[in-house]
């Protein structure tokens, strides 16, 4: 599987610190791109923390939704 260059000029900072992770995921997959880093570049755990990163930075922008409470069933009469 190859991953399509990226077009146009390179990505700003990400202001929020916690997008850190992402950003970092996105340099690094730019890298491969240009075969600078292989796969071997990553280890388990980075590759955990780089996809945890990006839920996280889903999570970001998405309202947070109340928690739904549930009511215990009454037998029937």
């Amino acid at each position: 599987m190859t991953i399509p260059p990226r077009l146009g000029p390179p990505p700003l900072p990400l202001p929020d610190p916690r997008a850190y992770g992402l950003d970092r995921s996105r340099r690094l997959r730019d890298r491969f791109v240009q075969g600078a880093v292989t796969n071997a570049t990553v280890h388990t755990t980075g590759a955990i923390d780089m996809v945890r990163a990006v839920f996280e930075a889903v999570r970001l922008p998405l309202p947070r939704l109340p928690r739904r409470r549930w009511r215990k069933r009454r037998p029937p009469a």
